[in-house]
């Protein structure tokens, strides 16, 4: 890496979540400077770049400042020719969004991604806002009580409880999901994790994918898990982001949870995501 030839500065956007980053050019990246993002990114959770334009390479590159990258994890979104690690995430016309809920990437999987570099293609005219929220901060707003008591326990995660499974369906017929099933089983995570590198407490599920809590009867978990999901949904644990052309998103997905408003169709929008390869949460 060459050195960074514009100052790089990081302006925190809420005090609880998110920061703009500006003076960032790929191509003059020190080595220091790659440790002020990882740091900047444990901090904030989820930073923000804009005027960018990065092409699928520098794409890649970029996430790889972060970690190595994962090939496509998804079950429903291709990958351009040439760049299996880049998911094309995108919808409209008459592909109806399903990413208007709250959720954290392949949590349905032994080790989740770290996290995912986020690129603007293809944007609505207006719309098309994507939020995320603080698990660090949610969990640190539960009473001493409900810490002590969720502490120990542990949530179920499947792909199967969500809309993935309607689309794998409808794209490989029942065949190929019962293949699928075979491939992703169930998997089981702690539902207050420990954040490998801060050492904070981290709330870990999600209503997309937790589907039951292992040491609960089914209705005082399905209880317990009703009450965080709402939790999650208190605005000061959030920060909004506008996109425009060339805005970049990148998000600690140990620590955070998104949510892509769907407010523009029938209008397209096309997302570029690479994630980041993770650990197995504790």
């Amino acid at each position: 890496m060459n050195s960074q030839q514009t100052p790089l500065e990081i302006r925190p956007c809420t005090p609880t979540i998110g920061a703009e980053v500006s003076g960032f050019d790929l191509d003059h990246v020190s080595d220091a400077t790659a440790a002020r993002l990882r740091d900047a990114l444990v901090r904030h959770e989820v930073l923000f770049l804009r005027d960018q334009k990065l092409t699928p390479a520098q794409h890649v590159c970029l996430a790889e400042v972060f970690g190595q990258t994962l090939a496509a994890k998804s079950i429903v979104f291709p990958s351009p020719e040439g760049f299996p690690a880049i998911e094309v995430v995108e919808y409209g016309g008459g592909r109806v969004p399903q990413t208007d809920i709250w959720h954290t990437d392949i949590i349905w999987q032994q080790r989740p991604a770290l996290g995912a570099v986020l690129c603007a293609e293809v944007l609505p005219e207006t719309g098309g806002d994507t939020l995320w929220a603080s698990m660090t901060a949610a969990y640190e707003a539960l009473s001493p009580r409900m810490q002590a008591y969720l502490e120990g326990l542990t949530g179920v995660n499947t792909w199967e409880i969500s809309s993935q499974k309607k689309d794998a369906l409808a794209q490989r017929g029942y065949d190929g999901l019962l293949a699928l099933m075979q491939k992703y089983p169930p998997v089981e995570h702690p539902i207050v994790r420990t954040h490998p590198v801060s050492g904070r407490k981290i709330l870990y599920c999600t209503r997309s994918f937790t589907s039951e809590i292992k040491e609960l009867p089914e209705d005082e978990g399905r209880a317990v898990l009703e009450f965080l999901f709402e939790h999650v949904k208190r605005p000061e644990f959030h920060v909004r982001f506008q996109w425009r052309a060339g805005s970049v998103a990148i998000w600690d997905n140990r620590s955070t949870q998104h949510y892509a408003v769907n407010d523009y169709m029938p209008n397209r929008r096309r997302m570029h995501r690479v994630a980041v390869a993770g650990d197995v949460p504790f």
